[in-house]
């Protein structure tokens, strides 16, 4: 994915803490701060791995929105390299949430898939009672139970929304909030070796989120008691860490205020940055998928490098940990134990190449502010670009295939290109609809603003040397249009450009001559587009008018 680039302006006035920690989750736990400023780009999925549009991002105390593609943005903000949280909300969907460790002046990537609500259960505010929610749990309530916002006592209907999942759910590691690092008893932070989750959202009549009474405790009884080792964590959504459930007795879980319940195996982790480089050992490798898992396979950490080619992860010290890095393509270029604290990892599987090209609109005009999308194996990659003109560096994979389309939104169909990485790529010409007007001639008329368009349909000359482009008669219409040259320029003097005959019977249309301008702003050939325009005054000789036009071409050179 293509970099946001961030600069440390006014990164001294940036004396705000990003976050601040939760007593009612994690008690006297005091987490390190290291204020970094650095950039988010992230992408919002469904299981399905469908994007996940309009959905509320929060970052400390900035908000925003996924755009069509489901992306997200923050940039230049200040963020705790020691751990900092990013927080999605959308309607239908478990809240997404996770832990990363931005570097300095860096370009962090995030994905985060989302929980869809599988149970959606209605009960009373006032009285108690006992509801059966997702996974057979049976969340049980004493009377008075639920609190308003501001502490009131809330009387009215209760909606509870949950989602039980387990280790044996593909998607199980990627939809856990956080990033596995908990607190213990103790306040240090360890891993976590997860199993179950447990996602809850308690909501009142209009929507909004409510509070657990604390003088009146709701508990959970799962239906089967939890596996030796294993215990209940709570998640703290503004720290991104999970605390333990101290109030725990056999089955039953005394619930406190949070969206999510993991039951995990604590582990004692460190953290480790690495860097990430191609096999010549200098181009650096950006978002990456990066996972460290423990030696019976439980995931420790998860995340991507960030436009550095860094990353860093927790591993075990309790035991030696597995590093994997998957490629562009979603294919495992990596599975080693970690032996060491190296910094920096030489990945000899991956070669990148760099893809040049320009975006034009269906009518062959220059598109700003594109995105451009990239089908490597199995993954889709999206790159924003505020100028026509790009430059991609892309991994070449196995296969060394890319699939590439800049897209003006999401429903269009774009016209797809299919290059090889693995071949010598020239620049490629991209372009926003399936059927863009290529090969045309557009005349416009100045004085009465009517506009007629013409195939071209020969060329004359060589890659290297275009003479004429023409159109021969058919239904009343031909032209001949020539410029002598080879190279992007200004062809205005006479000698270098002729218009030789643009006839249209069917509008008593017949001019020729000479343009005051003749500009060729893009010359190429058989793969690459030639793009022109000119404008003058011209004798119609039908009606000996003169009409002052305004002409655009282009075309593909024809041999």
């Amino acid at each position: 994915m293509i970099a946001l680039f961030s600069c440390r302006e006014d990164f001294e006035q940036n004396i705000a803490i990003p976050q601040t920690f939760n007593p009612e989750l994690l008690g006297d736990y005091e987490g390190e701060v290291e204020l970094v400023n650095g950039s988010v780009k992230g992408i919002v999925l469904d299981q399905q791995d469908n994007p996940i549009t309009n959905a509320q991002v929060e970052l400390n105390d900035n908000q925003t929105n996924t755009d069509e593609y489901g992306h997200f943005f923050f940039t230049n903000v200040p963020m705790n390299a020691q751990g900092t949280v990013v927080n999605v909300k959308v309607k239908d969907f478990q809240l997404g949430s996770k832990l990363f460790y931005p570097q300095a002046d860096a370009t962090e990537n995030i994905e985060i898939t989302l929980n869809r609500i599988e149970s959606d259960d209605e009960l009373s505010g006032l009285s108690a009672g006992d509801v059966t929610i997702s996974g057979g749990i049976t969340f049980t309530y004493p009377e008075n139970a639920f609190l308003n916002k501001d502490g009131s006592l809330y009387d009215g209907s209760i909606f509870i929304r949950s989602t039980f999942t387990n280790e044996s759910d593909d998607n199980f590691f990627k939809i856990i909030p956080g990033n596995f690092q908990a607190v213990d008893i103790n306040n240090e932070l360890v891993g976590l070796k997860a199993a179950q989750l447990l996602q809850i959202t308690i909501l009142d009549e209009d929507g909004l989120p409510l509070k657990i009474n604390k003088e009146t405790p709701v508990s959970l009884i799962l239906p089967q008691d939890i596996t030796e080792g294993m215990e209940a964590w709570y998640y703290s959504e503004t720290e991104g860490l999970y605390t333990i459930n101290t109030e725990r007795e056999d089955q039953t879980i005394n619930y406190k205020n949070s969206t999510s319940l993991l039951i995990a195996e604590a582990a004692n982790t460190s953290g480790q940055l690495l860097t990430l480089k191609a096999a010549d050992d200098t181009t650096l490798l950006e978002n990456m998928e990066v996972q460290v898992l423990s030696n019976t396979q439980e995931v420790l950490f998860k995340g991507f490098s960030n436009d550095q080619g860094q990353v860093r992860f927790n591993k075990s010290t309790d035991e030696t940990s597995r590093l994997g890095i998957v490629d562009a393509c979603g294919q495992l270029v990596h599975n080693e134990d970690l032996v060491t604290n190296n910094t920096d990892m030489k990945l000899d599987q991956v070669s990148t190449k760099v893809v040049t090209g320009e975006v034009y609109t269906c009518e062959v005009n220059p598109s700003m502010q594109n995105v451009i999308r990239i089908l490597q194996g199995n993954r889709m990659h999206y790159f924003y670009e505020d100028d026509s003109e790009f430059a991609l560096t892309l991994q070449t994979c196995a296969d060394g295939v890319a699939i590439i389309a800049a897209l003006e939104n999401s429903n269009d169909i774009a016209n797809a290109e299919s290059i090889d990485l693995d071949d010598v790529v020239s620049a490629i010409d991209l372009f926003t609809c399936e059927d863009p007007a290529i090969n045309e001639l557009r005349i416009f008329n100045l004085d009465t603003n009517e506009e007629y368009v013409y195939p071209i349909t020969s060329t004359i000359g060589s890659t290297d040397q275009i003479t004429s482009f023409t159109h021969y008669m058919q239904e009343g219409q031909e032209f001949k249009i020539s410029f002598n040259g080879s190279v992007a320029g200004n062809y205005s003097a006479a000698p270098d450009h002729e218009i030789e005959r643009i006839y249209d019977d069917a509008e008593s249309l017949r001019l020729s001559g000479d343009a005051d301008v003749f500009e060729v702003s893009r010359f190429g050939d058989m793969d690459n587009i030639t793009i022109g325009s000119f404008e003058g005054t011209f004798e119609n000789s039908t009606t000996t008018e003169n009409i002052n036009l305004r002409g655009s071409f282009n075309f593909y050179f024809q041999p």
